[in-house]
């Protein structure tokens, strides 16, 4: 028979170590994905997105990222380090035409460690056009639109 006391002692240390073991998969955890109005000039189009990802361990950890939206279409951001508590990154997720979901899962070593899922609306695309003036001084070195 055990002793109380070193039982205790042996079911504690097996519980820290149980934390310890899972920490490092749920040191990660997705905080948030918000999108821009920013589409980098690629192909196929994607919409820039900045994902917030806690960090609850003391040092930083690296994790892949894949975004895949729910037609199937996926995006993955290879070697991202999450630096302690809160770090925000870039991702980039599939242009889509309908509402539709997004999930965002972050891998280390191939293993599922974070997920999120959100629904998604289409960004609308714009075109930006310059015009010039149609009068150009070379020496004039004022604002085009002031008054004199």
């Amino acid at each position: 028979m055990i002793p109380v006391p070193r039982l205790f002692a042996t079911l504690c240390s097996a519980f820290l170590l149980a934390l310890a073991a899972q920490a490092g998969e749920d040191a990660l955890r997705i905080v948030s994905l918000e999108p821009t109005v920013l589409f980098p000039n690629r192909e196929p189009l994607a919409q820039v997105a900045r994902l917030t990802v806690a960090n609850a361990s003391g040092a930083a950890i690296q994790a892949d990222a894949i975004v895949t939206v729910a037609g199937g279409a996926a995006e993955k951001v290879a070697d991202l380090t999450f630096a302690p508590n809160q770090s925000t990154v870039d991702v980039l997720v599939p242009d889509i035409a309908a509402a539709a979901t997004v999930k965002v899962e972050l891998r280390r070593a191939g293993a599922v460690v974070a997920t999120h899922e959100q629904p998604w609306q289409p960004q609308r695309k714009w075109k930006v056009f310059l015009v010039k003036s149609s009068h150009e001084d070379i020496g004039y070195e004022n604002y085009i639109f002031k008054k004199q």
